[in-house]
């Protein structure tokens, strides 16, 4: 499912499998002169356990809207950028591509900082679950005590 915020910035949450040089592509431009790109991958270990894979799964209607109000929150932040971000869902094995954010403008200041915040922002704020298959069981990660 994908949502197009505004004329200048795309959100996406899929099953499919994220190239984050398709992502990159989104917001590219020849006005801009500067891209930054975010690629969070799974990987195979997490606060001293090994990993197997990783389940994502998400309210996705909750998820897409805060989505977008932390893409229009950044463009207020950080006037004159364009992004796109991408999270999957479903089973993801070691070094699959969980979240993709691409920022331009013309500048690289800004994107650098305008991509780090969105990611700590969603990370902090949107609503999806991360249920890690370990070498000695099952556990959702990141839902408190």
């Amino acid at each position: 499912m994908s949502v197009l915020v505004g004329r200048e910035s795309l959100i996406s949450i899929t099953l499919e499998p994220l190239d984050p040089r398709e992502v990159e592509g989104l917001v590219r431009a020849d006005h801009f002169g500067a891209i930054t790109t975010f690629c969070g991958r799974v990987r195979d270990h997490n606060e001293g356990h090994g990993v197997m894979s990783i389940f994502y799964e998400a309210y996705e209607e909750m998820a897409l809207k805060v989505m977008r109000e932390i893409v229009e929150e950044s463009q207020t932040r950080f006037p004159s950028t364009l992004t796109a971000v991408y999270h999957r869902l479903g089973e993801l094995k070691i070094g699959d591509a969980a979240v993709v954010v691409s920022v331009a403008a013309a500048h690289r200041k800004v994107t650098f900082e305008a991509c780090a915040w969105v990611i700590d922002e969603l990370k902090a704020r949107v609503p999806i679950f991360k249920h890690e298959r370990r070498e000695g069981g099952e556990v959702w990660v990141g839902l408190g005590p």
